[in-house]
């Protein structure tokens, strides 16, 4: 059972990544690349954050990817191909890294209350 402020923060992370859209085909080259992986991400994200909230256990594959930073140096995101990609200054690109990174971080906290499977 997680404690009270982690499953609330969890929760609040959880409504505001569901809030967030982004459609890929308003973008072209890097930019739909960029989009495509962070909608990949969002997707694996939400649903750990779903896993959590439901009391459901989260697979030592899956703790082992939400441990690591979608960030380098609190700007540039790390697509699934190795390359880095500054989202800083990119508008709704920005934003969207930030509630999945937000995200990202809140299940990461809360799986330090929750026993390996």
């Amino acid at each position: 059972m997680l404690p009270s402020e982690v499953m609330a923060e969890l929760k609040r992370c959880y409504a505001a990544q569901k809030r967030q859209l982004i459609d890929p085909s308003q973008f072209s080259g890097c930019l739909f690349e960029l989009v495509v992986d962070m909608i990949t991400a969002d997707t694996f994200i939400a649903g750990i954050a779903s896993k959590l909230i439901d009391g459901d256990s989260v697979e030592t594959p899956e703790r082992s990817i939400v441990g690591r930073p979608l960030f380098t140096d609190g700007r540039s995101w790390h697509l699934r191909n190795g390359e880095v990609f500054e989202v800083e200054g990119t508008g709704e690109i920005w934003r969207l890294a930030n509630v999945i990174e937000e995200t990202r971080v809140a299940c990461d906290k809360a799986l330090q209350f929750v026993k390996d499977p």
